[in-house]
């Protein structure tokens, strides 16, 4: 979506952010999906100062290692998203970055498979999409010769989520202690819960109304790892 307005000049999608974010009655504005080629830092200080824009990014990487991203005709390297997510960083301390990754693409290497690992053992995101390479007819990788078996598929998949699931609860973890604002949104059996601008999912069991945002103080891990219950303070 932030390549938005690239083909006129009326506005761009940073522009759009402003405007979005000055509509009466709007309480918050989350987006879906940023190309890491086109999400420039006119976007990324929109994000940090607009009064509803969550800080929320998903970026998605789709890979770790520069070989597998030619293959895959992504046109950025893994140096320019590492820079780009330190950009992101530095301007919005709290942000959430949330990605997507593919294993298995045709022509993966146990050492572009490990490339990969370390790479997103340095990025700390906060939640990973972890999907295996499926063929799609008619594309350039479909028709390759060098297709990575299933079975090895499949445990590079198991490798990549077990890691994925250890970055997401040090994440989630960090935030234990601190007061967020959160959106609730649904109650069952007394347990209501709800979102962070930062795309962090609380649960409480004290009494609030769905649809209101409330300050509230984080207390513990709840029993799902990416999940954070919390008290209400406010």
């Amino acid at each position: 979506v932030n390549s938005y307005g690239k083909d006129h000049k009326l506005a761009d999608f940073a522009d759009l952010l402003k405007m979005v974010d000055k509509v009466p009655g709007i309480r918050r504005v989350r987006f879906m999906t940023s190309h890491p080629k086109d999400l420039s830092d006119k976007v990324i200080a929109a994000i940090r100062d607009g009064e509803h824009l969550c800080e929320h990014i998903h970026l998605p990487v789709q890979y770790g290692s520069n070989r597998i991203l030619k293959a895959m005709n992504r046109v950025y390297t893994v140096e320019s998203y590492r820079d780009l997510v330190r950009r992101i960083r530095a301007a919005i301390p709290d942000v959430s970055l949330t990605t997507d990754l593919i294993v298995g693409f045709p022509g993966e290497t146990e050492e572009d498979f490990e490339q990969g690992l370390a790479f997103v053992e340095k990025m700390n995101f906060a939640r990973m999409h972890v999907f295996p390479y499926s063929r799609r007819t008619g594309t350039p990788a479909a028709a390759r010769k060098d297709q990575v078996d299933e079975a090895v598929k499949k445990e590079r998949v198991h490798r990549m989520q077990a890691l994925a699931d250890r970055k997401a609860e040090e994440f989630h973890r960090s935030f234990i202690g601190r007061e967020m604002r959160v959106l609730f949104e649904t109650t069952k059996d007394g347990i209501t819960d709800g979102l962070t601008d930062n795309y962090i999912r609380v649960y409480t069991d004290e009494a609030v109304d769905c649809g209101e945002i409330y300050k509230v103080r984080i207390d513990k891990l709840s029993v799902s790892y990416t999940h954070l219950r919390a008290h209400e303070t406010e």
